[in-house]
């Protein structure tokens, strides 16, 4: 098993708003409530066209592995085009919540998203 740098932030996935994005991103923008997948896949190499994304030349597991993760203030979400999901207005957010998987309704703990 990948052993993590020393120091870095954990967090794997998470649900949060976009704070802002770069230039390659266009299916998102600043203000969208999201959900940030556990891996990163650029939807482009022939693992991710076989839909193996956990595979991604680019992609993976890089959240809370090579670069810090969901548990942080603020996530870059590599590959956000392909790795983030809209959310529903159904799905509560707050900046001190706990995550529960029990109901859409549960409070998650929020991230600001930037891509």
């Amino acid at each position: 098993m990948a052993i993590c740098t020393p120091g870095r932030i954990l967090g794997h996935q998470g649900v949060g708003v976009v704070d802002g994005v770069g230039a390659g991103v266009t299916a998102f923008r600043p203000g969208d409530r999201v959900l940030i997948s556990c891996i990163s896949a650029c939807g482009k190499c022939e693992y991710c066209r076989r839909a193996i994304y956990s595979h991604c030349t680019t992609g993976g597991w890089i959240l809370g592995n090579e670069i810090d993760g969901a548990q942080a203030e603020y996530v870059r979400t590599p590959h956000a085009n392909t790795s983030l999901y809209h959310t529903s207005r159904m799905v509560a957010i707050s900046r001190t919540g706990g995550a529960g998987a029990r109901s859409f309704s549960r409070r998650l703990e929020a991230r600001r998203f930037t891509l």
